[in-house]
């Protein structure tokens, strides 16, 4: 959350620990209510409760203690370079790779190798920059800026959502051959982990899919030994994601589930999606970037 927030005009009525909460995604409903019975979140300059219900022109801060970032340890990793220039690197990030040091992960992230990778050189940022992200179980495209030029367009490429990107998935389920889905994901209002249409600050999201080859119940991946019928996926899905507000690399696996799908070795995206999802065929996230296009 940024120290100091006002309310924008044409925004509803909300209690000032929801609004807080989802201004930041790795941040809960619980911590905010006991920043803000601490009085370090203020309300046009006055303690509160959590309870209050935020308008327009409100003057919302923050004065919790930042912490200083850690320093990012250089580590060799083997990146797949696909692209590289004075200003840009673009990689293939494979499966279980890390984006970033945190909680369990402090070593063998990708960042310590683009650390390691890039180096420091005139022109060139304190760290590479990224500007968009993969889960840990999604392999792909990730452009990297090298340079705080490169880094600031790429920014307002991604903010302004003119970057269209690629994926491909194996889905569990019977998804129709192809379609738009257009339905707003968040943070879902039961459980935090997950990524649902069921959010009380949804941000639109956009997906376009179109069905490569169905491969039927019976299907063995390279690779894996042949499953019971029905284990593996039974889809093969090319997805065209263009979103507003992509969350992420979750946008076509949340909107898979609404089409009676879901991603191969996915987490739950719903507590109904087919459970074939989270069997062990394959023993990761069948999901894959495969390319980004401003």
């Amino acid at each position: 959350m940024q120290p100091v927030t006002t309310v924008s005009a044409g925004q509803a009525p909300r209690r000032l620990d929801v609004f807080v909460s989802t201004q930041t995604a790795h941040l809960s409903r619980a911590v905010v209510q006991r920043w803000i019975g601490g009085g370090l979140i203020t309300v046009n300059g006055r303690k509160t409760k959590p309870a209050r219900l935020i308008r327009p022109g409100d003057v919302i801060a923050c004065h919790v203690p930042v912490r200083a970032p850690r320093a990012v340890e250089p580590e060799a990793l083997a990146l797949r370079v696909l692209h590289e220039d004075a200003a840009l690197l673009v990689i293939d990030k494979p499966a279980g790779l890390v984006m970033h040091p945190g909680p369990g992960h402090w070593t063998g992230t990708l960042l310590n190798g683009l650390v390691h990778h890039v180096g420091p050189g005139e022109g060139r940022r304190a760290r590479p920059g990224l500007v968009h992200r993969l889960d840990k179980g999604t392999s792909g495209v990730l452009v990297i800026a090298k340079t705080d030029a490169a880094h600031r367009d790429l920014s307002r490429q991604f903010h302004a959502h003119s970057v269209h990107r690629v994926y491909l998935a194996l889905v569990a389920g019977a998804v129709r051959r192809g379609g738009l889905i257009d339905q707003g994901l968040g943070r879902d209002t039961r459980d935090r982990r997950r990524v649902s249409v069921r959010s009380a600050a949804p941000r639109r999201a956009v997906t376009e899919y179109r069905v490569a080859e169905r491969l039927g119940p019976d299907a063995t991946l390279p690779g894996h030994k042949r499953q019971p019928a029905g284990a593996c996926g039974e889809t093969t899905i090319t997805w065209a994601s263009s979103s507003s507000n992509l969350w992420r690399a979750r946008t076509p696996g949340c909107h898979v589930v609404r089409r009676g799908g879901a991603v191969v070795g996915s987490m739950p995206f719903s507590s109904s999606q087919p459970r074939a999802a989270a069997r062990t065929c394959p023993p990761r996230n069948a999901n894959h970037a495969l390319r980004s296009a401003g």
